[in-house]
C-alpha cells in the first residue's frame, strides 16, 4: 500500500459520499511499526501523581529518555551526572556513536541503572577502574562521544559521573548540546536576578542565562535558582520537552502543525484489516494524509502502523484523534512517531514584555505575575489592530495576548492613543546596530542589523554620554536606541547612541596559547598590534578575556571550546575596552602567510570580492575584521570604491581577507573656513579679502574645506557669532581667550581686530569656533585616534593625511604627537578643552606641521 501511496499520481477515496483527491504533490505519512513497542516503553507504572508525567511520556515515545526497567521511571529519584549526559546525546542525535563504540568502552545502551534508579544513594554499580573520570561502565561509551562532540570540556573529566547532576551543570550541558549561544557582558540579565546569583559557578553563566531566555529553565518561586541543587527525574523530563521544542531537528525530527479535516475507514474483510487515512489542513492550507493500519484479532484490533499519542493522561494508539483536533505530529522522515493535540482550551494574557526569545516570549502581568508562552510563524502580530510582524514585538510594549494552550494566535500590541495616532514617547522602541547611512536633504537614512530602514531629521536630539550631539555624530557600526511616539512610522523622535561599549580599541594578531576556562580568558603569543599600515611587536606574551566573543575559522563560526583545536595558529581579534578590561570579541583563525595592500579596492556584494587596484581579488567572508572609525562594521559597507588597508592570507583555494581598515572616511560634521575679518556687526562677522586670480581676472575670496582641502571661494562668508562661541587670539605667544562682544563692538572691535586672519568652526552659519592666528599657507588634514594624552599633546594612532593630488588619504607613519595648544577644539557641536578628549577618541585635524589649528572630534 506504501508504494501505491507515493507512485500513483491520484487515488481517490469514495467513502461516506465524500470524494478525496490524493494529489501527487500531497505529502502522504505513515504510521510506525515500532506501535507496540514504543506503547509499552511509554506505560510507566509509578508516574500517575507525577507533576511531569505528560512530559515524560512523550520524551520516552520520542525515544530521548528511557526508564529503569520494569515499566518504572522512578520520577522522585535524583538524576545522576551520566544518565543527564545520556539523555542529552540522545537529544543531539548522537546515540548511534554510541551504539558503535567497542563493546569494551561501553555496553551500547544507556539510560539509567535500575538498580539506584529507585535511591538517592550513587553506589558504585561497576564503576569503571579505568584512570579518567568516575562512570559507571554501563555509561563509559557515552561519556567518550560526549568528549569527542565537545558536550564535555577537559574541566568536566575532573567530576564523579556516578554522583548527582545539579541544575547548573545541567543547564550549562543543554546550552552546549543545542550550541545555543552564550550571553556575555551587560547582557547577563537572568542569571543575577536570583538572589542566589553569587552561588553560580561563574564559567556556566553566560550559558545559563541562554538556557534562560530560551525558556528551557527557569527558577523556583522564592527568586532563587538552586545552582547546586540535584535535579528529580521527573524535572529533567520537563527540562528535557522544552529543550526538545528548540532541538528536536538534532535528532532528526520534524514537525507537522495541523488540523484534522477528516478521517478516512477502508476495510478488507478478507484480510480482517482496516486502514485509517487522516485528512489534514496544514498552517499553508494545503491538505496532507497519515496513512496508519491494523488487523483484527480475538483480542481487538493489533496496531501493525500506527502512532502513539496521549489522552487523559495515558498513552494511547491514533484512536483518541478526532476530527477537529489540532495536532502536532513528530516525524521521523515519512513516519509519525507521536502525536500531540494541541489544548482547546483558550485564553488571554494582558501584560508588558520583558523578554523576547526566538521562540518564547516572557510577559509581567498587572499583578506582577511572569507568565512564558511561545509563539510561531503563524502568529498573528497587530499593532493597535494594524497587521505588523514579530519583528515589531519590543521590550516594554502593552500587549493583549490570545492564547491556544501555551501558544499565542494573536498578538496584539497596544499603544495609549494621545490623539491623531500619537502615543507615549518611548513605548515603542527599537534597538540595533547601525550597518549603513544614507544623506537625505532633511538629515539621514540609516538601517539598522534588523533589516528594517529609519528616517532621522536633522532636529531629532541624539543624545550620547548624556550630551545632545550633531546628527553628523551617528556612524556606522553605532549601537542606537530609537524612540517612537507613533506606532507606525520610521522616524523616530529621539535617538540614543550607545557610549562606546562596542567600540574597537585596537587589532592584534599572534599565535593562540591556552584556553582558560576559569578566568574565560586566552593567551596569545607573539602579539602584534595594527598601526598605521604596519604590524608592530606589543608583547611576547599576554592573556586578553573573552566576553561575548564570536570565533571564525575559514567563514564558519566555532564555539569557544573548539579553540583547544586551533593551538599555535595564527589568529586576528578585535580587542574592545570593557569596563577597563580589554576584552577580545572576535577571532579569526587564519594561516600563518599573511600579505597586505592599502590603496583603492572595488568591493562586490554579490560575488564578495574585492578587487585591488592591482588586480588581484581577494574574497570576503564572515571571518573577515572590516573596521570602520574605530567599529566594527558589516562588509556591505564596503560596497562600491573605498580606501582600504587589507591584510590577507592565500591558501589553495584563493586569497582570504582576515582584516580590512576603511580608511576613506567624510568628515560632513561642520563648516571649516578661513580669511581676513572684513566687517562686524553687533552678532556676525564676515570673512573674505583673499586675493586670488583666476584664468581671465582677479577676485577676492575665502577658504573653505572641500573634498578634505582647501578650497577658494569668491566673495564673502557671514558667520553668526554668540555668547556660546569660543574665541581665542593666537596671533601672540600666549593665547588669550577673547568675549565675543569684544570681537563683534565695531568702535572697539574694528580698530583692535581688523583685518585679523580667522580660522572658523561653524554649525551651518553659527560659529562655533574662531581661531585667530596668522596664515602660514601650508595647513593639510589629518585624520588620527587618541592613543595616550599628555598635557597639550595627543600622541596619536592611524594618522592620514590628505593627498591633494591623487585625492586619497596615505598613512602617516612618522607624525605621532600633535600639539593643541594653539588648537581650537570642538566636540558634539561645541568648543571643548583638552579635558573633554579622550583616548580612542576619532579626530578630524587641521594642523600646521606637528600644531593643530583646529581639532574636531568625531
Amino acid at each position: 500500500m506504501k508504494k501505491i501511496f507515493t507512485i500513483l499520481l491520484t487515488i481517490i477515496f469514495f467513502i461516506s459520499n465524500s470524494i478525496y483527491v490524493y494529489a501527487s504533490a500531497s505529502s502522504v505519512y505513515y504510521g510506525t511499526e515500532n506501535a507496540q513497542s514504543i506503547y509499552y516503553s511509554m506505560s510507566f507504572k509509578d508516574i500517575k501523581n507525577s507533576f511531569a508525567k505528560n512530559d515524560i511520556m512523550k520524551m520516552a515515545a520520542l525515544s530521548v529518555i528511557r526508564g529503569g526497567g520494569n515499566q518504572k521511571f522512578y520520577p522522585k529519584s535524583y538524576l545522576k551526572r551520566e544518565e543527564a549526559i545520556a539523555y542529552l546525546i540522545r537529544l543531539m542525535g548522537l546515540e548511534e556513536q554510541v551504539q558503535k563504540m567497542p563493546i569494551s568502552s561501553s555496553t551500547a545502551v544507556g539510560g539509567s541503572n535500575p538498580s539506584t534508579a529507585n535511591s538517592n544513594q550513587t553506589g558504585q554499580n561497576n564503576a569503571s577502574s579505568q584512570s579518567g573520570p568516575k562512570v559507571d561502565s554501563w555509561a563509559q561509551g557515552i561519556i567518550d562521544v560526549a568528549v569527542k562532540n565537545n558536550l564535555l570540556s577537559k574541566q568536566d573529566m575532573t567530576l564523579d559521573f556516578t554522583a548527582n547532576a545539579t541544575r547548573e551543570e545541567v543547564a550549562y550541558w543543554i546550552a552546549k548540546g543545542l550550541n545555543l549561544t552564550p550571553i556575555y557582558g551587560k547582557d547577563l540579565q537572568k542569571v543575577y536576578a536570583f538572589s542566589d546569583a553569587k552561588s553560580f559557578n561563574a564559567d556556566y553563566m553566560p550559558y545559563i542565562e541562554a538556557v534562560l531566555k530560551s525558556g528551557i529553565m527557569t527558577g523556583y518561586d522564592n527568586n532563587k535558582f538552586g545552582p547546586k541543587n540535584s535535579i528529580s527525574r521527573e524535572e529533567i523530563a520537563s527540562v528535557l520537552n522544552r529543550a526538545f521544542n528548540l532541538g528536536y531537528k538534532l535528532m532528526g525530527y520534524s514537525i507537522l502543525n495541523a488540523t484534522v479535516q477528516d478521517i478516512l475507514y477502508e476495510k478488507d474483510p478478507g484480510e480482517n484489516s482496516v486502514k485509517k487515512t487522516f485528512v489534514l489542513l496544514n498552517n499553508k492550507g494545503q491538505n496532507e494524509y497519515i496513512v496508519v493500519q491494523g488487523t483484527y484479532s480475538s483480542k481487538g484490533i493489533v496496531h501493525n502502523s500506527d502512532f502513539l499519542t496521549i489522552s487523559s493522561g495515558v498513552p494511547s494508539f491514533s484512536d483518541s484523534i478526532e476530527k477537529g483536533d489540532n495536532v502536532n505530529f513528530y516525524l521521523s522522515g515519512q513516519n509519525v512517531i507521536f502525536a500531540e493535540k494541541e489544548p482547546v482550551i483558550q485564553s488571554t494574557l494582558y501584560g508588558e514584555i520583558k523578554d523576547i526569545s526566538a521562540s518564547n516570549i516572557t510577559l509581567t502581568s498587572e499583578s506582577g505575575f511572569e507568565y512564558v508562552f511561545s509563539y510561531n510563524p503563524n502568529t498573528k502580530i497587530y499593532i493597535n489592530d494594524y497587521p505588523a510582524s514579530i519583528k515589531d514585538l519590543r521590550y516594554g510594549q502593552i500587549v493583549t495576548v490570545y492564547l491556544n494552550g501555551n501558544t499565542a494566535y494573536v498578538i496584539n500590541v497596544e499603544y495609549e492613543d494621545l490623539g491623531t495616532g500619537k502615543i507615549d514617547t518611548g513605548s515603542r522602541q527599537v534597538t540595533g546596530s547601525i550597518i549603513a547611512i544614507e544623506k537625505q536633504d532633511n538629515g539621514i537614512n540609516i538601517e539598522l542589523d534588523n533589516g528594517q530602514f529609519y528616517s532621522i531629521a536633522y532636529d531629532v536630539p541624539v543624545i550620547k554620554d548624556g550630551n545632545i550631539v550633531s546628527l553628523s555624530s551617528i556612524k556606522e557600526g553605532d549601537y542606537v536606541n530609537l524612540y517612537f511616539d507613533d506606532p507606525y512610522t520610521n522616524a523616530p523622535i529621539k535617538v540614543l547612541v550607545e557610549n562606546g561599549y562596542h567600540k574597537v580599541y585596537y587589532i592584534i594578531r599572534g599565535n593562540l596559547g591556552s584556553l582558560l576556562a576559569s578566568n574565560n580568558s586566552i593567551s596569545i603569543n607573539n602579539v602584534e598590534k595594527y598601526y598605521q599600515g604596519t604590524w608592530q611587536r606589543a608583547n611576547n606574551f599576554a592573556y586578553y578575556s573573552l566576553d561575548g566573543t564570536k570565533i571564525y575559522y575559514n567563514g564558519f563560526e566555532i564555539s569557544k571550546e573548539d579553540l583547544k583545536n586551533y593551538r599555535g595558529n595564527q589568529i586576528y581579534a578585535a580587542v574592545e575596552n570593557h569596563f577597563g578590561t580589554n576584552s577580545i570579541t572576535f577571532i579569526c583563525i587564519t594561516p600563518s602567510f599573511t600579505m597586505n595592500y592599502s590603496g583603492i579596492a572595488n568591493f562586490n556584494t554579490q560575488s564578495m570580492i574585492l578587487t585591488l587596484n592591482d588586480g588581484r581579488k581577494v574574497t570576503v567572508n564572515d571571518s573577515t575584521i572590516i573596521i570602520k572609525n574605530g567599529m566594527k562594521v558589516p562588509y556591505s559597507s564596503l560596497t562600491g570604491q573605498k580606501q582600504v588597508y587589507v591584510s590577507f592570507s592565500q591558501s589553495d583555494r584563493g586569497l582570504y581577507a582576515n582584516f580590512i581598515s576603511i580608511i576613506d572616511n567624510i568628515y560632513p560634521d561642520y563648516y571649516y573656513a578661513k580669511g581676513f575679518i572684513n566687517g562686524a556687526t553687533s552678532n556676525s562677522i564676515t570673512v573674505g579679502n583673499y586675493l586670488y586670480t583666476t584664468w581671465s581676472y582677479q577676485a577676492y575670496g575665502y577658504y573653505t574645506i572641500q573634498n578634505n582641502q582647501w578650497s577658494i571661494v569668491g566673495g564673502t562668508k557671514t558667520f553668526y557669532v554668540g555668547d556660546k562661541t569660543y574665541i581665542v587670539d593666537n596671533r601672540d605667544k600666549d593665547s588669550k581667550v577673547i568675549l565675543y562682544t569684544d570681537l563683534l563692538d565695531v568702535k572697539y572691535g574694528k580698530s583692535k581686530y581688523d583685518s585679523a586672519h580667522v580660522y572658523v568652526v561653524s554649525d551651518g552659519d553659527n560659529a562655533i569656533a574662531i581661531n585667530i592666528m596668522n596664515s602660514t599657507g601650508q595647513e593639510r588634514v589629518s585624520t588620527a585616534d587618541v592613543a595616550f594624552i599628555d598635557g597639550t599633546k595627543l600622541t596619536l594612532n592611524n594618522v592620514n593625511d590628505w593627498n591633494e593630488l591623487n585625492g586619497v588619504w596615505n598613512l602617516n607613519t612618522s607624525l605621532d604627537t600633535i600639539d593643541v595648544s594653539k588648537a581650537v577644539i570642538v566636540k558634539n557641536g561645541q568648543a571643548v578643552n583638552i579635558s573633554s578628549i579622550n583616548p580612542g577618541d576619532s579626530l578630524y585635524i587641521i594642523r600646521n606641521g606637528s600644531f593643530a589649528v583646529i581639532v574636531t572630534v568625531k
